[in-house]
């Protein structure tokens, strides 16, 4: 008696754990749609660039981001960044610098005050062991061209019209 008693104890143990992790996991693959909606589905038809990305997380949520806006001066602003580490931390704080982004962009016309703006704001947010790289550039659709800012991010390629591409280093 004792060992079916036992048994019988260990299988709703087992049933319990594993109702908490259906319930984790539905909370994750919610949270997975909640960040795939916060970052664009497509990239926008601008006349003079075009721009292309893809989100891969490595885990259902990650640290990886990418923005296209359009600043109130006229200039194209492409974003490209990565939160270190992975999973749910990584894409809290990933969703804080959207956030950021989206807010600081209606009133910047400079780039890398746009940029050291976003690091104050995400500084005392920040856990020690983590931090953001970010790759910002805007683009002057009159005439072509181009400011950008590299905080820690790989360098960012330029793809000419001409097919030939130039690594863009700081």
């Amino acid at each position: 008696m004792a060992n079916v008693a036992a048994m019988r104890i260990e299988r709703e143990r087992l049933a319990e754990i594993e109702q908490v992790q259906r319930i984790q996991q539905a909370e994750l693959n919610q949270a997975a749609d909640i960040q795939t909606r916060h970052l664009p589905s497509e990239a926008p038809v601008w006349p003079e660039l075009q721009v292309a990305a893809r989100h891969l997380p490595c885990r259902t949520v990650g640290g990886d981001y990418h923005d296209y806006l359009q600043l109130a001066d006229g200039r194209y602003l492409v974003l490209c960044g990565d939160v270190a580490g992975k999973g749910l931390p990584a894409a809290l704080m990933m969703m804080n610098m959207q956030a950021r982004v989206q807010a600081l962009a209606e009133s910047s016309t400079n780039v890398a005050d746009f940029v050291a703006r976003l690091n104050r704001g995400m500084n005392p947010t920040c856990p020690p062991n983590r931090f953001v790289t970010l790759f910002t550039c805007a683009f002057e659709p009159g005439t072509g061209a181009l400011t950008y800012t590299n905080a820690g991010h790989n360098p960012a390629l330029l793809v000419r019209a001409d097919g030939s591409v130039e690594m863009l280093k700081v």
